[in-house]
């Protein structure tokens, strides 16, 4: 928000605040109660899903470009992330389709509400720089944003295990990083 204005905080806000009401848990699934030691919520976690849309925020600022776009849909892709893998863990027998799917329309809605309400903004205010046709531009993020999350979360369900087997749990990190950065890099399509 300090650095890249208000438009900046809505995407990471929605994440934080709306990822555990919009995803299920897994004690639904195994019947326990919550507990901080099954689920922590470390520094490392918290970086891990903002880095890619931080570096987006950077490279706005150090181009002056406005890249809210991509920005927000590397939150977008971060939070189907978190689906995949918060749906794993409590529906086990759905296959990576069911999760794709899900996962996918959810942060798509993620992605959409908070750049259509800055557009629609920018445009009910006369801002100079302001979409020309921000309900169609609005329409083709909603398309976009459905493919990456969608790819995004394809990719985790199908793969997520064989990553973290494969990979130390910061290994892990980074190759999650390295999917949402070109699926949120979809955004400068829009450019």
């Amino acid at each position: 928000w300090a650095v890249g204005g208000t438009e900046y905080l809505l995407a990471p806000s929605a994440v934080f605040l709306l990822y555990a009401r919009v995803w299920p848990v897994a004690r639904e699934a195994d019947g326990l109660p919550h507990s901080p030691a099954r689920r922590p919520h470390t520094a490392v976690n918290v970086f891990s899903v903002s880095a890619v849309g931080v570096l987006w925020l950077v490279a706005s600022r150090v181009l002056g470009h406005d890249l809210l776009v991509p920005y927000t849909l590397a939150w977008a892709v971060a939070f189907a992330f978190l689906g995949v893998e918060r749906m794993r863990a409590a529906r086990p027998a759905w296959g990576a389709r069911a999760l794709a799917w899900r996962a996918a329309w959810r942060s798509t809605a993620v992605a959409v509400a908070p750049v259509g309400l800055v557009w629609g903004l920018r445009v009910a205010a006369g801002v100079p720089d302001a979409p020309a046709h921000a309900a169609g531009q609005t329409l083709a993020l909603a398309a976009i944003a459905l493919a990456a999350t969608w790819a995004a979360a394809a990719l985790l369900a199908r793969f997520a295990q064989q990553i973290d087997d494969d990979t130390s749990d910061t290994g892990g990190r980074l190759a999650r990083a390295a999917l949402i950065a070109p699926l949120s890099a979809l955004g400068l399509l829009l450019g």
